[in-house]
């Protein structure tokens, strides 16, 4: 259904018009840079120490993976 009631030449619908375009550009690079922001100022407290025998057994992995690439 269409509202031809709704008068769009109005101040208020052109603020709003460019509100809309400035947060369409402001939503899909604003977030993630908030994001990214607040992780890499937790970033201490986020990581983990990992227990010597997981970390080892990790890094045993990890050798065998680059030894695979390696003859690939």
């Amino acid at each position: 259904r269409v509202d031809y009631s709704i008068d769009c030449d109005t101040p208020t619908h052109d603020l709003a018009r460019l509100y809309s375009l400035i947060m369409i550009f402001v939503w899909p690079i604003g977030v993630p840079l908030a994001f990214a922001a607040i992780l890499l100022h937790y970033r201490d407290e986020l990581r983990i120490e990992l227990d010597p025998v997981v970390k080892q057994e990790w890094n045993s992995e990890l050798e065998k993976i680059q030894a695979l690439d390696k003859t690939a």
